[in-house]
């Protein structure tokens, strides 16, 4: 179970993640999956001092536009690549070689909106998803100067959702290995 701070720690990487994507990119940003590397903080006094950091994947325009159903498709790809035989193979060689855990998924990508005052709008999403299986939206409406964390309670089978659900299991196949 994720602790107050790991759980601190993964709202302010996906608000960073946020403001760099409006300091760096044209609206509404790039389409980035990747995943919250918890992993030791080298050089720290307190040996037990950890970091939290994003190691993304970019996703080009080409290769998720060329889905109809957009930026989903693209991380439907992905999942299913990830559940190849030769890449859980991989996964499986490396398993206990390393200090490093993921503690979260998550997908950055835009969507249109119809919004009541401006009508249809590009806005940033980055949906998440924890090891203890919380799911989190990050809403950014160019609108507005700051975004918008919620906890989704109810992902009313939302394809996002699902999909980093089933890299999360596939990362920690015992939900009791978890951190």
């Amino acid at each position: 179970m994720l602790s107050t701070i790991q759980r601190e720690a993964i709202h302010n990487v996906l608000f960073t993640i946020d403001m760099q994507a409006t300091n760096s990119h044209p609206w509404p940003g790039p389409v980035v999956f990747g995943w919250l590397k918890d992993s030791p903080e080298r050089g720290h006094p307190d040996p037990t001092a950890r970091r939290l950091e994003l190691v993304p994947l970019r996703l080009e325009p080409a290769q998720w536009q060329k889905f109809p159903e957009g930026p989903v498709g693209g991380l439907r790809q992905i999942t299913e690549e990830a559940h190849h035989p030769i890449h859980q193979a991989r996964s499986s060689a490396n398993a206990g070689r390393t200090d490093h855990r993921a503690l979260a998924y998550l997908f950055m990508y835009p969507q249109h909106i119809d919004h009541e005052s401006f009508g249809r709008i590009p806005v940033r999403f980055i949906d998440a998803i924890d090891t203890d299986g919380t799911c989190y939206t990050l809403t950014h409406l160019p609108t507005e100067p700051h975004a918008l964390l919620t906890r989704v309670d109810d992902t009313g089978g939302q394809e996002f959702f699902t999909l980093l659900r089933r890299l999360m299991d596939l990362s920690y196949p015992d939900p009791t290995q978890r951190p």
